[in-house]
């Protein structure tokens, strides 16, 4: 998402390891497959994709937004104004979001 790249994951996320699969939207900011059918879904994703690339165009831009909307404040940042009460928007308290 960081290099305003598409994520491809499969659509089982209690069973998912590596990057956090919550902050994909799918269709939005990346795809999900079928996991249960994985070479089929997967080739079917990307096939897809393959064919249409204004479609992913637009999930590029997407997922680097989500990407920016995840890091701006910084994490670190945010757990501080949940410890202090601060907000690390300004003007705001940390309890208006």
């Amino acid at each position: 998402m960081s290099l305003s790249l598409p994520v491809i994951i499969h659509n089982d996320l209690t069973s998912h390891e590596g990057p956090e699969p919550s902050f994909v939207r799918g269709g939005v900011s990346g795809i999900l497959y079928d996991h249960k059918s994985p070479e089929e879904s997967l080739y079917r994703v990307l096939r897809e994709i393959a064919m249409e690339p204004s479609r992913v165009a637009r999930m590029q831009r997407s997922a680097f937004e989500e990407y920016k909307s995840l890091v701006n404040p910084p994490y670190a940042k945010r757990l501080w104004s949940i410890f202090s009460g601060k907000s690390p928007y300004r003007g705001e308290s940390s309890l208006s979001r």
